[in-house]
């Protein structure tokens, strides 16, 4: 299993959401593997509304990758540049088409250095 297959998430009425289940992220690289543990809080993908028609933040392909990508930037446990690279490939195994993976990948190493100094 690369991931998990269902997601849970609890809305707060606030712009975060919370995971109501653990989240079981695997990458191809050494086998390695993660749990993003239940409670944690993310606001998904960062995108605008304007361009949800394109990409929303609840699309699959981009949903669990926006999770992992919160967790990195809040725990800084990989450099910026590999929780961004990371993004990027997760996309990929989800499915996220490349033009739509390649320009969230370029807005978060544009303008990820905004919430990485949080």
């Amino acid at each position: 299993m690369r991931y998990s297959k269902k997601v849970t998430l609890t809305f707060n009425g606030d712009k975060l959401v919370e995971l109501a289940k653990d989240l079981h992220i695997r990458f191809h690289i050494k086998q390695k593997s993660f749990i993003i543990d239940k409670g944690f809080k993310t606001d998904l993908a960062s995108v605008p509304r304007f361009l949800w028609w394109f990409i929303a933040p609840t699309d699959w392909g981009i949903l669990c990758p926006a999770i992992m990508h919160d967790y990195f930037y809040s725990t800084h446990i990989v450099t910026r540049a590999r929780a961004d690279y990371l993004f990027r490939e997760k996309m990929k195994d989800f499915g996220l088409e490349i033009i739509k993976r390649n320009l969230a990948y370029l807005a978060v190493r544009m303008f990820g250095w905004i919430w990485w100094n949080k």
